[in-house]
């Protein structure tokens, strides 16, 4: 692995209820989400990051995650299905709030889903 990759080896963070990220500016409903993903996260240094990752919920616009680490707003992130770490739906980090042991990520979709 080169030395500019960094791996996440902590499970993801399993979250037994539904508590949706709250935004000031929401533009689409947000509904409860299942599923885990691998986020690939570049930080600016250059180094790539693997960080499992769980939905909390979704909308047209983006996701809501839970994740052990925390990410910058503004950051760029790819989701990917855990089993295959290839870059899938390219986001941007919204906001990012601590909640307890773990982080809640707020991510705007790039290209926004169709209705």
């Amino acid at each position: 692995m080169p030395a500019s990759c960094i791996l996440e080896a902590d499970a993801p963070v399993r979250i037994e209820t539904f508590e949706p990220l709250t935004f000031d500016r929401r533009r689409f409903q947000r509904d409860p989400a299942i599923g885990s993903f691998t986020a690939i996260v570049a930080d600016p240094s250059g180094k790539i990051g693997l960080i499992p990752v769980d939905l909390l919920d979704q909308s047209r616009g983006g996701v809501g995650l839970a994740c052990r680490r925390h990410l910058e707003p503004g950051t760029r992130v790819s989701l990917a299905p855990t089993a295959n770490p290839l870059p899938g739906n390219s986001a941007t980090v919204a906001r990012c709030d601590r909640v307890g042991q773990t982080y809640h990520v707020g991510l705007d979709f790039d290209d926004r889903l169709a209705a």
